[in-house]
């Protein structure tokens, strides 16, 4: 499935085709930030993009503007179970022809000190 810019080619014995070119980044939904402080913090995600499914890198930690690096996988959710302090989901999206999100980062306050 492709989406984005369309382009005419013609070759010879005056056939043609059509196309269009998928160049827009996917769109991750259904993850925001949390304030109010919690034992733990489970962080789900949606893609939205004519080109799926996606595929995401991320990590949690307690960096505010981490970059992920490691392999993209299909997994949509991540736990952070325990901890006393403000931590992040880093993640980065990229939909079946390859486009890539800009890193999207998500806060939330785990407070396990009562």
């Amino acid at each position: 499935m492709v989406a984005g810019n369309s382009t005419t080619c013609s070759w010879l014995y005056g056939l043609s085709t059509s196309y269009t070119l998928d160049t827009t980044a996917p769109t991750l939904s259904g993850v925001s930030n949390d304030s109010t402080p919690t034992k733990s913090k489970t962080w789900s995600w949606t893609c939205s993009d004519a080109s799926t499914p996606c595929t995401y890198q991320f990590v949690v930690d307690t960096s505010p503007s981490t970059v992920p690096s490691c392999s993209f996988v299909s997994t949509t959710s991540v736990t952070q179970a325990s901890g006393d302090a403000t931590y992040y989901l880093h993640i980065i999206s990229k939909d079946a022809v390859g486009n890539l999100s800009t890193v999207a980062h998500y806060s939330a306050i785990l407070d396990n000190t009562a």
